[in-house]
């Protein structure tokens, strides 16, 4: 969280001189971004809390999105940066990317467990 906001204080983040993959990269780098903060999230709520599988993604999911959205804001008040819907929503698919990856594998390893008790 720290780094997500130390790069959206910075004015301007300028990335490639071709227009097109200036804006690929980023919009790259916040769905990454958010669908590691998402697994991050999950691991500390996971392993310290006595919260289930379901409850700690949900918990996950929410507190990176929430972050996201007070990101956006932030953005607001930097010189040469503004606030985007579209960002949040791009920060969103990293976040339903990471707990589709969370999901998988939960899902896979419960397959798994019940071919082995067979």
């Amino acid at each position: 969280m720290g780094l997500i906001f130390g790069l959206s204080h910075q004015s301007s983040l300028h990335v490639s001189d071709v227009q097109v993959y200036d804006f690929v990269l980023k919009k790259t780098a916040h769905v990454m971004v958010y669908a590691t903060l998402t697994l991050l999230l999950w691991r500390a709520i996971h392993f310290t809390t006595e919260v289930f599988f379901v409850r700690s993604s949900l918990w996950a999911g929410l507190v990176a999105w929430l972050y996201a959205m007070s990101d956006e804001f932030h953005q607001r008040f930097i010189p040469g940066r503004y606030a985007s819907v579209r960002d949040v929503l791009i920060d969103l698919a990293g976040i339903c990317l990471a707990l589709a990856v969370l999901w998988g594998f939960k899902y896979l390893g419960d397959r798994r467990m019940k071919t082995d008790n067979r």
